[in-house]
């Protein structure tokens, strides 16, 4: 069956995304998804970006899962999971434009401060871990935006860019299957959703695999850096699909 340039247009992003997740661990649901939804639609979008991200956090934690934090990983997803029904209950009484806005800035502050003043905010254990899953459960439930949140956390609990990066795949997955699980229930998980997924899954791996051997050259210092510069681009991207959104 032959490509449609569209398609192959979305191919590309999927790629880049997965290869952001792959690299540092986070940012592929902030670059697929709007631009998915541009391409398709999000009813198509969204569960296909669900789909893409359990094969990415798979295929990591495949390989990397002793450097999970489980101590942290548990308490963020039980909190979590508290979080998403609460999120989807809030989704009709609380303006979307007005959250997406607020976490935009919070993702863009924490990213500029931590890069002029580096190393001043730091948790030096998991005490705050349910408060961080719970905040990232509703961000998630309501408006797929969990992602911000639990960079957020990590970075400030100074982890390892391995484990940094294995934890939040650790807390994706289980997450991951949950909206995967509700797009089924909802019939959007279709056929032709599950064709966009099937002919992209070479893509997304073979991003994984670039990611991953990216991930290996990337020193300690420079990937936190790397990690706040991008938190800055994605709030930026936020605001722009938040206000491309607006009717």
């Amino acid at each position: 069956m032959t490509l449609e340039p569209v398609f192959v247009a979305a191919l590309g992003v999927v790629f880049v995304a997965a290869l952001s997740r792959s690299t540092f661990g986070f940012g592929e649901a902030l670059i697929s998804m709007p631009l998915l939804s541009i391409l398709f639609s999000t009813n198509a979008a969204a569960p296909w970006v669900a789909l893409n991200s359990v094969t990415i956090s798979a295929a990591i934690l495949v390989r990397d899962w002793r450097q999970v934090q489980f101590t942290g990983a548990w308490r963020l997803i039980l909190a979590a999971w508290v979080g998403i029904p609460v999120g989807l209950l809030l989704l009709d009484r609380i303006d979307e434009e007005a959250v997406k806005f607020l976490l935009a800035a919070v993702v863009i502050l924490f990213g500029i401060y931590q890069l002029a003043q580096p190393g001043l905010f730091r948790l030096r254990d998991d005490r705050f871990a349910g408060f961080f899953g719970f905040l990232a459960g509703i961000l998630g439930g309501a408006y797929n935006t969990a992602g911000p949140v639990l960079v957020i956390y990590a970075a400030s609990r100074r982890w390892q860019p391995a484990d940094f990066r294995a934890t939040i795949q650790a807390f994706s997955l289980p997450t991951s299957l949950l909206i995967i699980a509700g797009h089924g229930f909802t019939g959007r998980l279709n056929a032709q959703v599950w064709w966009y997924f099937a002919q992209s899954a070479p893509v997304t791996l073979s991003a994984v695999l670039l990611g991953q051997w990216l991930h290996k050259r990337v020193r300690p210092e420079a990937f936190a850096k790397w990690v706040y510069l991008l938190l800055i681009a994605l709030g930026i991207a936020l605001i722009a699909n938040t206000v491309l959104a607006v009717p």
